[in-house]
């Protein structure tokens, strides 16, 4: 018996409207629900015309409003949506030992086309605790010799090891950088609520930000192998061993675990 054809996995590109027609997806709507339906026509003057399966029939513009395209994990974020209002406000959290010191690795994925980056820009990160500059500044990360794409920075932060907090121990986002002026990635603060000594994310692009017209972000499933094989070429060239090998992987699988982050969305 023949093997069922597989479906190649489509992308959404912003910048060409004809890469959804035709195409089944999920729209978010208040509430938090998602409704399904075809794109079945796109004009300049209405957007994509929706067919949705309730028999409901609307015009939207996409990049304004929140959806997934149907069996793909990954939701779209609209520079208009309500999608962000789902995050709890932030309540600073108090470190268990005011003098512990735990050193933290991010790994960030940008956009994978080569040289995305200006000239003179960079990755950061930057977030509530000073170690992660208190939202005034970034701390620099840098990018992996192998995979341009991928960015690392190693930062003491000031808990304990798998100290937890279920409304989280700490926030930060990922930036590009050029000089003083940082352009943060979009959606909202990435919250953590225990604390691992490797975190894993792919940078999101800022629908209201004009630097990142055009971006494409990384799928999560291009992501994983990606940061999969850096991760064992270190263990291959011997500068990781297996232990530590394992446990990266690990952290790689909890960051990216159903293609949500510890907020409950499709945060990576």
């Amino acid at each position: 018996m023949a093997e069922p054809e597989q479906k190649e996995e489509i992308e959404w590109e912003p910048d060409d409207p004809d890469s959804l027609l035709n195409v089944r997806i999920e729209v978010l709507w208040s509430g938090g629900k998602f409704y399904g339906g075809l794109v079945d026509d796109y004009n300049p003057k209405q957007g994509h015309h929706i067919a949705y399966d309730d028999g409901d029939k609307r015009w939207h513009f996409m990049v304004e409003k929140s959806f997934r395209i149907e069996g793909q994990d990954e939701v779209y974020v609209g520079s208009s949506s309500t999608f962000n209002s789902y995050q709890q406000k932030w309540i600073p959290y108090t470190p268990k030992d005011p003098a512990a010191r735990t050193s933290v690795s991010f790994h960030v994925m940008i956009d994978a086309r080569d040289k995305y980056l200006m000239e003179g820009e960079r990755i950061t990160v930057q977030g509530s605790p000073d170690q992660l500059g208190a939202w005034k500044r970034g701390v620099p990360l840098a990018p992996d010799p192998q995979n341009p794409s991928i960015w690392t920075g190693q930062i003491d932060l000031p808990f304990q090891l798998d100290e937890y907090c279920r409304t989280g121990i700490f926030e930060y986002k990922f930036a590009i950088e050029k000089q003083d002026e940082a352009s943060l990635e979009g959606m909202d603060n990435r919250r953590e609520k225990n604390l691992r000594l490797h975190y894993y994310a792919t940078f999101r692009p800022n629908p209201a930000n004009n630097r990142f017209r055009g971006y494409k972000k990384a799928t999560a499933k291009k992501a994983v192998i990606a940061f999969a094989e850096r991760e064992f070429g270190n263990y291959i060239e011997g500068k990781i061993d297996a232990f530590e090998f394992l446990g990266r992987y690990e952290s790689l699988v909890e960051s990216f675990e159903h293609g949500r982050c510890t907020c409950g969305k499709y945060c990576y």
